[in-house]
Parts: C-alpha cells; sequence; structure tokens
C-alpha cells in the first residue's frame, strides 16, 4: 500500500488498514499453529479487504476509460 501511496495519495487513507490486514496473510498462510481471531476482528478484517479491494478496482476502471 506505501507502494501505491507513492503513484496515488488517494490510497493513503487505506494504509491503518492494509497494515492491520498484513498479519492475516502471514498467519494463515503457513501451515501449524491456526491463528483463529475473535468474530469481530474477523469481521472488521473483511470489511476492510473488501474496501481495498473495490477501492483498487474503481481506479483500474477509471484509468480503462481514460
Amino acid at each position: 500500500m506505501r507502494q501505491c501511496v507513492k503513484l496515488d495519495i488517494d490510497f493513503q487513507g487505506l494504509l491503518e488498514m492494509a497494515d492491520f490486514l498484513s498479519p492475516f496473510a502471514v498467519d494463515f498462510r503457513y501451515p501449524g499453529d491456526m491463528f483463529e481471531p475473535p468474530l469481530e476482528e474477523a469481521e472488521m478484517a473483511l470489511r476492510g479487504a473488501e474496501k481495498i479491494v473495490v477501492t483498487i478496482a474503481e481506479k483500474i476502471r477509471n484509468q480503462a476509460s481514460l
């Protein structure tokens, strides 16, 4: 996300959520102890990930229409 901010300041608002999501990527990627977050934290992670995906999809659509 930090690389995206260098190209488009609109991504600045997603940095905090991206930082929050980073441990989820690592904890679920590797076998072994299965990290299971509390439901509220998992729901927050899902909403944050959806927001990031929607923002990126909108940026792509806008670039494609130029």
